[in-house]
């Protein structure tokens, strides 16, 4: 497997993880990054914590399409997977960039992850699948 072939499916798969995290765990890496207690009993969540529940599992949804779209782009090898990856991995640089200036600086490392996967795509030849 190539190097951007391997960025594109390990960042693809931290992206998956993040929407498994967000959408069947609480309140997700939120409330690991914000300190919040992660084992809420859902039913006893205020009308505004519900809807930041729901907000977070909908945020969780954005990412698995990126992940799947990242990892689908190696593994259908079409002829735009490049374009695609670049797109993608963009994608999950500004989406870390305005996490961490809006929600929390952790979400730098999302950026970070996006951004490695950026470079390394960059670097390969076009053509590599």
């Amino acid at each position: 497997m190539r190097s951007n072939s391997v960025a594109a499916v390990s960042v693809g798969v931290v992206e998956v993880a993040a929407m498994l995290l967000e959408i069947f765990r609480s309140f997700g890496p939120v409330c690991l990054l914000s300190g919040l207690h992660c084992d809420v009993d859902l039913a006893s969540l205020s009308p505004d914590q519900a809807l930041i529940q729901d907000l977070v599992q909908n945020l969780g949804l954005y990412n698995g399409f990126i992940g799947v779209g990242l990892i689908l782009s190696v593994v259908l090898g079409i002829a735009s997977a490049r374009q695609i990856q670049l797109y993608l991995c963009g994608c999950v640089v500004l989406a870390g960039l305005f996490g961490a200036a809006t929600v929390s600086l952790l979400l730098l490392v999302q950026a970070a992850i996006g951004g490695v996967g950026l470079v390394v795509i960059l670097a390969s030849k076009p053509g590599e699948a």
